[in-house]
């Protein structure tokens, strides 16, 4: 009889022990500490133990091995000075603010090195639904799923419903108990656990999760324990082969549901998961969108302390019943504008080179415009505001130029611009990354929900008139251009 495979946390879970730290690990560890970070309470820098030498990296190699084997870290570990900032609206109430830890040097390989075991662990484990703080899973992700399911459905004008879910102090507030028992029934060797909960343990100040590496990771865990009980639930959308009850990014959920009643089922079976293990929901910041307005109201139907709301911004996009990506972009745009105006005496200086300033404008100026690009379905009016944003932009970098004719200075025509430029036109630029995000999706597999999403096809026919130009279209133009095909 040929031997059953073996999945990695099946073999995991068999051996006696997990391996001891290795030397190769902290030297990876080490080298991955960011320069120019601020200190914890032992005043080492990063750069002090990332040049220190073979030496010092011995050193601490053994240190990490004894807190392996023992189970125990130095006491000074457990402190970490917490720098409040501001995150926006009243600077005098205190919930306006967010704390960052600063943490020892040390202790930072450590947590690094736990993480880089934990995390094949919390692969194996999370669902398809999750973006956040995965390797070569994005928000541009999450953004195309979303955008081509509300794309279709409002061309056949199938309704749906989306409740964008915010929790209260969603890092600090989970249980720690719940923590490891999910661990452990998600089948993580008991060592790693014991050593998550030796860096959780004792600290001092309450901070349960948001104070290190393993933050993000541990949360995640912590709610894909919610999120299967409500997978277990009736509803959501059925995209091809897929059902998608809901979409996430770390803490950033985003519940579909055909109708209002599936959607406040699926409200009221997460809330009730959730606080189990210590999370609640924030009602006053959660919101819920209807693609298609019927006038029903959520809180009336359902008693949904929820407000409904035109428009939301998800991942840092505007997503709207109406489908229209153009109020994104302006939005884009304007806030492109504010950063550009912000750096003004940049541009204008005669002690910086026009290299140096372009230079400014593609690491600072065009990301701010382009977020999310990939997934933005453009028209003519559209892309003639991106190009009459980038031509102000550039006038202001290379000045204006003296007319020998008319014997006076004037700014800069658009073809002149274009002749100095070494760089690709914006229209462009988002052209190539549309393109790219195509080559992207269809090189995953074809049960993957961010490709079932762009194959997928209603069922039913289309209302009568000229459809709204898709995103699909848009690329196929791209490519026209390029001599390619979809």
């Amino acid at each position: 009889m040929p031997a059953q495979p073996v999945s990695h946390t099946e073999y995991e879970r068999a051996k006696p022990y997990v391996e001891d730290v290795s030397l190769e690990e902290v030297i990876i560890a080490i080298s991955g500490l960011k320069n120019w970070k601020a200190p914890g309470t032992d005043d080492i820098p990063a750069e002090l133990i990332k040049y220190g030498g073979k030496e010092l990296h011995v050193v601490i190699h053994r240190l990490c091995q004894l807190i392996w084997m023992e189970e125990r870290v130095p006491g000074s570990w457990n402190e970490a000075i917490i720098i409040p900032l501001h995150k926006k609206g009243d600077k005098t109430k205190c919930d306006n603010y967010r704390g960052i830890s600063l943490l020892n040097s040390a202790y930072k390989v450590f947590s690094r090195i736990l993480l880089d075991r934990i995390v094949p662990y919390a692969e194996d484990s999370l669902g398809e639904y999750q973006c956040g703080f995965r390797k070569g899973r994005l928000t541009t992700e999450q953004l195309s799923i979303i955008g081509q399911i509300i794309e279709k459905r409002y061309e056949y004008r199938q309704n749906m419903w989306q409740l964008f879910i915010d929790f209260k102090k969603a890092y600090d507030s989970i249980h720690r108990e719940s923590l490891y028992n999910i661990m452990y029934e998600f089948g993580f060797p008991k060592k790693l656990i014991a050593l998550t909960k030796m860096c959780m343990e004792n600290t001092k100040y309450r901070e349960p999760l948001q104070w290190n590496a393993l933050s993000p990771v541990l949360f995640n865990l912590a709610l894909e324990k919610v999120v299967r009980i409500l997978q277990e639930s009736e509803g959501g959308l059925s995209i091809g082969q897929n059902k998608i009850r809901l979409l996430g990014f770390a803490d950033d959920l985003d519940i579909i549901g055909e109708s209002l009643a599936d959607t406040a089922n699926a409200a009221r079976v997460l809330e009730q998961a959730a606080k189990k293990i210590g999370l609640e929901i924030n009602t006053k910041k959660t919101k819920i969108i209807e693609l298609i307005d019927s006038g029903e109201d959520p809180n009336e139907t359902e008693n949904l302390a929820y407000e409904k709301v035109s428009d939301f911004k998800y991942l840092g996009a505007t997503l709207s019943t109406k489908n229209d990506w153009s109020r994104e972009i302006s939005m884009r745009i304007n806030k492109a504008q504010k950063t550009f105006y912000a750096m003004t005496k940049f541009f204008t200086s005669r002690m910086l080179s026009r290299k140096t300033k372009v230079r400014l404008y593609v690491a600072i100026i065009r990301p701010t415009l382009t977020y999310g690009c990939e997934t933005w379905t453009t028209t003519k009016q559209v892309e003639k505001n991106l190009r009459t944003f980038e031509h102000r932009v550039w006038r202001k970098i290379y000045g204006p130029v003296f007319d020998e004719t008319m014997e006076n200075w004037r700014r800069r025509y658009n073809r002149e611009l274009y002749d100095m430029l070494d760089l690709a036109p914006l229209t462009s630029f988002i052209k190539s990354q549309r393109i790219q995000w195509l080559g992207h999706i269809m090189r995953r597999r074809e049960n993957e929900v961010v490709r079932g999403a762009l194959e997928w096809k209603p069922q039913g026919k289309r209302p009568r008139g000229r459809p709204r130009k898709r995103w699909i279209d848009v690329v196929e133009e791209d490519l026209k251009i390029l001599g390619g095909e979809v």
